[in-house]
């Protein structure tokens, strides 16, 4: 009995997607960012935002939990007077800081 070529391929990509999503890198919805907070699962919000002000100041233009090879993170963008945007990154449920991605104005990271 001979297989078709498109269920043989739709049976590896049921196989493999699963997989593929334990990889990727996952917005977190904002109730369940709330859900987290509350079960201290991860640190509040603001925690973040005064440990990523005191390290770079500037104007926060974006805060977002993501889940990241299976933990939790917190990436800040911050504009500084310069117009320097830097990415910053923490672990969401101890605070530390991980990493800084700097993006000057001609599109490449630098850091």
């Amino acid at each position: 009995m001979r297989s078709h070529p498109l269920l043989s391929f739709l049976a590896l990509v049921c196989l493999l997607g699963p997989l593929y999503t334990v990889h990727a890198d996952d917005h977190v919805s904002s109730e369940e960012a709330a859900r987290l907070q509350e079960t201290g699962e991860v640190l509040p919000k603001e925690q973040i935002l005064e440990r990523a002000r005191a390290k770079h100041p500037g104007k926060v233009t974006e805060v977002g939990l993501k889940q990241k090879n299976g933990k939790y993170v917190y990436e800040v963008d911050i504009v500084d007077s310069k117009r320097v945007k830097r990415e910053l990154t923490y672990d969401a449920r101890t605070g530390e800081f991980l990493a800084t991605k700097k993006d000057d104005d001609d599109g490449d990271d630098d850091d």
